[in-house]
């Protein structure tokens, strides 16, 4: 094996030199590079940006650095979004609590962005072993070591249960990956769900089920419904999209302190304001222009730009209200931000997904121990972080009382109907299942939390040519409007966390170019597979 290694990486150190393989990032630069950096002196521009999500601080942290009055209202106690921390007492101390586990990935250049403006690298560090457990097959441990396509021929000469033939001898399969084409993509496949499309290509039942259905469940969508398009684009940004592109991180600190405070902090200082408990409820609308000028709770104000960064959920609800709240528009303008409103409700709500931590008054001693141990077999348990070993308050506390804090993502929940007080009841035999340690040494619970949500966007079959992009409202004829947020499409690779912040970024672009203030350059995946080397 050691001497395969070797080989490996001498042959991918010469790839990587030589530069064979897909397109590398690319830089999306301004349409008006000749314009200023920032607003004149003495012009002033307002802009509300609903919601303080990674989209909404995104668009918040351009627009304040280029002069702009920045308004970020977020219905929340807390900033953050998906990444929204809150503190909560368990036996008598206090911890910070996500809503989930999150990695960030090398592919999230958007992102990097702003970690590195932000001087908040100290807080990240690699995630290299990730850990898979099946009912039907072996356990897996897939090591990020990169480059491709080494990691690719380390992972399946590593693995217990892939036969790298099997996987090779397909070429369509091998084709549909290594070909890939961002701009071709979802016109060849988004009319077929992933399990046609693995059927019709009669896709290795073991490299499906072992690789690629867990990095499905990341996307709240099943199989039978998740478009088999938008899982070839999580393949090529997450594995194929770069030699570097399964390179990953966490945080040894909550994200609240990591990243959405610091970034909070830094639009504040460049004059920005921040709303929290500040829901809106509702927008006005200029008869003559056609613009959107406030939130209907402060008539007195009065913006130049307003930025939708909310989730699909929140901006189905605000374009309804919109549209009922200003019966009094002329029929043109109505029937415009009609036509908005019924092409955002075209995308559907994903199923709801429960995130459950638990503190512990015990913690492993006999079992495997693993940070991040992913369970894609054991619905409806699909992820399980072990957060005494991960962030350092759950490290200390574990280290003083030797207990353990674990966190169970359950995504697609299908069971609506369970309290979130009986959660616990409800995947304990699953729990015993993938840890029976737990339950064999009776570890008592002395502290719970559940998070409960339905507001991740449909990434359903047939749905992308429909999906709005950040500048469809100004496309429909309403000049100041953007959305932002992960449910949008984008015309380069992204996912989760990364399309937040670059679709957050493209808003502010829209009201840049507008102003006649230079754009931000967009740092994208390429959009072409690495081909057969």
């Amino acid at each position: 094996m050691e001497t395969w290694r070797t080989v490996l990486s001498v042959f991918a150190a010469i790839l990587v030199y030589i530069n064979l393989g897909g397109d590398p990032p690319r830089l999306i630069e301004p349409l008006n590079p000749n314009d200023p950096e920032r607003l004149p002196n003495g012009v002033s521009k307002k802009v509300l940006i609903v919601g303080g999500g990674l989209a909404g601080l995104s668009a918040g942290l351009e627009l304040a650095e280029r002069g702009y009055n920045v308004t970020i209202k977020e219905k929340n106690h807390e900033l953050g979004g998906r990444l929204m921390t809150e503190e909560i007492e368990v036996q008598g101390e206090t911890f910070h609590i996500e809503h989930g586990f999150h990695g960030w990935f090398n592919n999230y250049h958007n992102m990097k962005d702003v970690r590195n403006r932000l001087g908040v690298n100290k807080f990240f560090y690699p995630w290299v072993e990730n850990f898979f457990m099946y009912r039907d097959y072996e356990l897996e441990e897939i090591h990020s070591i990169g480059p491709y396509p080494i990691n690719l021929l380390l992972l399946a000469l590593r693995s217990p249960n892939i036969q790298i033939l099997k996987v090779i001898c397909n070429p369509q399969v091998a084709w549909n990956n290594w070909f890939y084409d961002h701009d071709t993509v979802y016109e060849k496949f988004d009319n077929m769900t992933y399990s046609e499309w693995e059927e019709h290509f009669g896709v290795d039942k073991a490299f499906s089920e072992v690789l690629l259905k867990p990095a499905l469940s990341a996307s709240f969508n099943e199989g039978p419904v998740f478009s088999a398009a938008e899982m070839l684009m999580f393949s090529h940004l997450y594995f194929m999209g770069d030699a570097e592109a399964d390179r990953r991180e966490v945080t040894i600190v909550d994200h609240g302190t990591a990243l959405i405070n610091p970034w909070a902090e830094r639009i504040k200082q460049l004059g920005g304001k921040i709303e929290v408990n500040s829901q809106v409820n509702g927008l006005q609308v200029n008869p003559h222009s056609g613009y959107v000028i406030h939130d209907e709770g402060e008539p007195a104000a009065h913006y130049d730009h307003v930025v939708l960064a909310t989730d699909l959920p929140a901006t189905q609800r605000l374009l309804g209200s919109l549209v009922d709240g200003n019966e009094d528009l002329p029929p043109a303008i109505m029937k415009t931000f009609k036509t908005l409103r019924e092409d955002v409700d075209k995308i559907p709500i994903a199923p709801p997904y429960k995130v459950i931590r638990v503190w512990f008054d015990k913690h492993i001693k006999n079992s495997p121990n693993y940070n991040v141990l992913q369970t894609p077999q054991h619905h409806p348990i699909n992820l399980i972080a072990q957060y005494s070993l991960l962030e350092k308050e759950y490290i200390d506390w574990r280290e003083k009382t030797g207990g353990s804090v674990f966190e169970f993502h359950c995504y697609t929940w299908l069971k609506e109907d369970v309290p979130d007080d009986q959660v616990w009841e409800f995947i304990t035999p699953t729990v015993k299942e993938i840890y029976p340690e737990i339950i064999e040494r009776d570890f008592k619970i002395v502290g719970y939390h559940v998070f409960s949500s339905q507001n991740f966007a449909s990434f359903a079959s047939g749905l992308e040519s429909s999906r709005p992009t950040s500048g469809h409202p100004q496309k429909l004829g309403i000049p100041n409007l953007s959305f932002a947020g992960d449910w949008l499409h984008t015309d380069y690779p992204s996912a989760l966390m990364e399309r937040a912040v670059s679709t957050g970024r493209e808003a502010a672009n829209h009201i840049l170019l507008s102003d006649h203030v230079r754009q931000v350059p967009l740092k994208v995946t390429g959009s072409r597979g690495p081909g057969i080397i």
